[in-house]
Formats: structure tokens, sequence, C-alpha cells
């Protein structure tokens, strides 16, 4: 967001003492807005004027209705509000008491009606347009045990954001609220400091991590900020955009990686050529790299594959990586193969073989094995607090990764694999250009000295079936991959060495470009359905039998 959201606008904050409050207080005022910063306790107040002293701090108990009110008014007109301020008393149901209801309640939703009152009545006596940002929570949408009475409130909060921005709407007053999971503010980290039931909540969250401060502060400016001008009456929850995207990247891309692998072994001709042994090759590393992503995801629903901090926060990254990397080469070879057997028709049948793929397989691996065997080093670990994997506080580690492992990553994985595969496509195109104009009667004389290709891929100007879904699975390869590995390798890179983004635009595009970055790794046996007849011709086929099959084994 830029100034210009928030200059000559006066900003009221509740709850700015400390946590997500006093974060926001002092990013807006740092974002040129008049900051009115309510809190009960003084001295909170007084560390935070001290920070900025611009901002206006207000010491007043929001579940006193009366006093509310009274100290509100002298700073009016309040363009915008955060309702944030809110209690927790952890009980189990059947240990609540009346008076931790009133507390409670008094605190996390009254206090909103009273002061969001004062201050809508206001804009609309003066006709001033306005935004409010209710503070609410996931535990609003989500049982959690012994937060009867936060979750109760929460669930409040959000019902009482729909109703005001249906009435409070056609005085062009926004209302919105936001639902961060759970955030390690000083109330977050009392909540939720046994490490049991952290590692339950932790598992329902995709990035495997509570939120910061930071994370929650950035989508509140954004609500409030003349960029969502259209946006009224909207929960907006942090982390459900990652659970849908990786269920559909991660399902559909695993299984469309097992049905190429069931079309490709039923037939035999395809098994036999040095291409067809290399998309298999490809097609099974592409699933270990979709399982490694699958196995974090599996977590949200509290199945954990594996425990401990060898398995979790080393092998897991250590054969993420690596299977990309083999993916990636095994493309790149899947072109040199088909490139070889244009050029050298003769010396391919010595080259391409399925023994010489094997043979180079195995040094992939071997070099790649090597390349990675950092990701085993003991500084990666596992927090026992957030109940994440982290590489420690070594700052020499840190400057590794930022300063050599991403940058080599983006040339061997990336920058390399682009070039060769682009070349050798560009090159491969013009052969069968020019094969098809050798075999043209039109220009026979003319084209005499064009050296011939392949005969295997070409036959009287035209390509073989087996061939040509090879060839048309290759460039959806190529292309797949320059269009979805491009993008993320950049921006990690970039991100590493200069943080021009906060940290919730951050988190919110690595997530969308590591989920397009996956897509490469399961979407081939789609897009082969939709370029090769013949690939298309052999699934309704193999799955014409696999019906078939089922149905006799149906008792009569």
């Amino acid at each position: 967001m830029t100034e210009n959201d928030f200059q000559n606008k006066t900003v009221c904050v509740t709850g700015a003492g400390r946590g997500i409050g006093k974060s926001l207080a002092l990013r807006l005022a740092q974002l040129g807005a008049k900051v009115i910063a309510v809190s009960k306790t003084d001295e909170n107040l007084k560390q935070l004027v001290a920070q900025n002293n611009n901002i206006i701090p207000v010491c007043v108990d929001l579940s006193d209705w009366k006093a509310t009110k009274e100290a509100i008014k002298p700073h009016l007109p309040i363009q915008l509000l955060v309702n944030n301020a809110a209690i927790t008393i952890l009980d189990s149901f059947l240990e609540v008491k009346p008076e931790d209801f009133d507390r409670l309640f008094n605190n996390n939703v009254r206090s909103i009606i009273c002061i969001s009152q004062e201050i809508a009545r206001d804009l609309i006596e003066r006709k001033l347009p306005g935004s409010i940002v209710n503070v609410s929570s996931q535990a609003s949408v989500a049982a959690l045990k012994d937060h009867t009475l936060y979750c109760s409130a929460k669930a409040a909060v959000d019902s009482l954001t729909r109703t005001m921005a249906l009435e409070l709407g056609p005085h062009q007053i926004r209302v919105n609220s936001v639902q961060p999971t759970v955030v390690l503010t000083e109330m977050g980290r009392f909540a939720w400091s046994d490490e049991k039931k952290a590692a339950g909540m932790l598992s329902k969250i995709p990035l495997n991590r509570f939120a910061e401060v930071e994370d929650v502060v950035e989508p509140i400016i954004f609500l409030l900020s003349n960029k969502s001008q259209m946006i009224n009456g909207t929960c907006l929850p942090i982390v459900w955009f990652e659970i849908i995207a990786a269920c559909i990247t991660y399902g559909l891309g695993f299984i469309g990686n097992i049905l190429s692998l069931i079309i490709f072994f039923s037939q035999e001709e395809f098994r036999h050529v040095s291409t067809g042994v290399l998309f298999i090759l490809m097609t099974l590393s592409n699933n270990f790299h979709l399982w490694t992503l699958i196995t974090e995801f599996l977590a949200v629903f509290n199945i954990y594959v594996y425990s401990g901090v060898v398995l979790r926060c080393r092998l897991n990254y250590f054969i993420q990586n690596l299977s990309r990397t083999m993916s990636t080469y095994l493309a790149v070879t899947i072109t040199l193969d088909r490139l070889i057997r244009s050029e050298l028709p003769m010396r391919s049948r010595i080259i391409c073989t399925r023994q010489n793929v094997l043979k180079l397989t195995l040094v992939y691996l071997i070099i790649f094995s090597i390349l990675y065997s950092f990701w085993f080093c003991p500084m990666i670990t596992l927090n026992s607090i957030t109940n994440t994997c982290y590489s420690g506080q070594s700052p020499i580690f840190s400057d590794f990764i930022s300063n050599i492992y991403l940058p080599v990553r983006l040339i061997i994985v990336c920058i390399i694999p682009v070039i060769i595969m682009s070349l050798a496509n560009i090159r491969m195109l013009f052969n069968i250009r020019q094969s098809r104009r050798r075999v043209d009667p039109r220009n026979q004389i003319e084209n005499t000295n064009v050296p011939a290709v392949s005969s295997s891929i070409i036959t009287n100007g035209r390509m073989t079936p087996i061939d040509r879904m090879l060839f048309y699975m290759m460039l959806i390869s190529v292309g797949t991959f320059v269009v979805t590995q491009i993008p993320f390798n950049i921006y990690s890179l970039v991100r590493a060495n200069y943080e021009t983004l906060d940290m919730y635009t951050h988190l919110l595009v690595r997530a969308i470009l590591l989920i397009w970055s996956s897509i490469y790794f399961g979407i081939g046996f789609y897009l082969y359905c939709l370029a090769s007849p013949l690939f298309r011709e052999k699934f309704i086929r193999v799955t014409k039998k696999l019906i078939t099959f089922i149905c006799r084994l149906r008792p009569a």
C-alpha cells in the first residue's frame, strides 16, 4: 500500500498496546495516517508512543460502554476502524463460568458494537465513506478444545461483520473481517504453549507454521485501503486458498501420473524405445516429487507420514529437490534423444538405447544426490515451539542458501535446461520442415543436398504414430517446464536478495508460484490426452479394459 491510501485519514486501532494492534498502529502511522491507539493499559500506550510520537493514545476499558463512547468522541471523525481488542479464557465446555462468559463477550463482541456504532453514526451524519475491519479467527469456523467461549465469540464476530456490512453498506461504509490462524502474539504463545496441542493445530495449516504478527497486519491494511473498495462483508481466511489449490494440484497431478504410467507400461512398443523409457523414468520422478509435497499436505488431515527431524526436515526436502532436478534433466535428455535421432539417424541406434538411458539416469542420480547432500546438515532441525523445520541460528548457512544455493539452483535447474531444450526443439523443428520439403516432389531438384533425417521419425514426410505421440509429449513437456518453472525460481532468488514486498504479499506470491511450479510435475497426462490422438486412444482402450475387468469381478 502507498501513503496516498492513508494520508489525511484518521484510523482507530483497538487493542493497540501490544501484538497485532501495536504492529498495525506503527505501520499505519508509517503510511501517513493519523492513528488513534486504544488500549486499557496505560503503560503499553506509553511504550507505543515512545516508538512513534505521532500516535494519539486513548486509555479506556472497551468493556465499559459509556466510557468508550466518551473517550472516542473527541477524535471524530474517524474514517477507518480496526476492532482488534480481544481476550481469551481457556476452559472446557463443562467448566465455563457465567462471569467468564460475560467478561469475554463484553471484550470480544460487545466492545465492537459499542465503538463501531459511535464511529459509524458520525460518518453517516457527515456523509463520509469509511472502512471497518474486525479481527476474527479461524476459531470461528473450527472447533478447538478448551476454547468454548473464544470460538463462540469469534463466530459471533463473523456474523456481526456480515450484518454490519449489510446495514452500513448503503452509507458507503465497508465492513470486513480477517480470520487468521494462530498468531504468535503474547496471547497466542500463551494459548498454544503446549507442544502436543500446538502439533494438532499445526497439522491443519499447509505452511506448517503459525502466523507471525506481520502476516495479519498486511491483509488488514489492504482491507482498509482504496484497493479493496468493492470488498464488503467478507471474512478473509488466511490459509484456505492454499488448501484448495494444493488439493487440486497435488491430487489430480498424482492421479494423472499414475494413469500415465499405466498407459506407458501397457504399450510394449513404447517401453522398447529409449524416449519411452525416459518418459517412464520422468513420470516416476514426478511422482516422487509430488509425494514429498503430499506428505506435507496430509498433515492437514492429521496424517503424519514422517516423524522425527531426519525424515521430516532433511530426507523429505532432499528427495523433493532431487526429484525436481531429476525430472528436469530427464526432460532435457528426452529432447536430446529426439534431436540425435533426427540429426544422426544411423548412430542414434547405438547412442539412443535403453541401456544408455539407464546408465545416464544413474549418473544423474549420483551427481544430484551429492549436490543436495547439504540437506542432511545437522543445522537443519525441528523447532519444538512452532513445529516447523528451520536452519537454526547459523548466519553462515543462511548466507549459503541465499547467495550460493538459490543462484546455483536457478542456473542448473532452470536456465541451462531451458536453453538446451529450446535450442534442441528449434533445431528439430527445422529438421522436420526440411525433411517435408525434401520429399515434396516440387522441391526434389532444389533440395538434393538436404541431409536425410531418421526414417524412424519421418516416413514419406510424415511421422509414424508412435513418434508423433512422443514428439507431441516432448513439446508439451518443454513448454510446460518453461512456463511453470522459470517464475518460481527467479522469484525465490530475487526475494532472497531484495525484500521489496511486504510479508503478506510475499507469502501469497510464493504460495501461488510454488503451487504453479508444481503443476509441471502432474499436468503431463492431461495435456498428453489433449495433444496426442494416439495417447488419447490408448487411454480410452486401457480404461475400457479396466472397466471390463472390474465388471467381471462383480458377482453375478
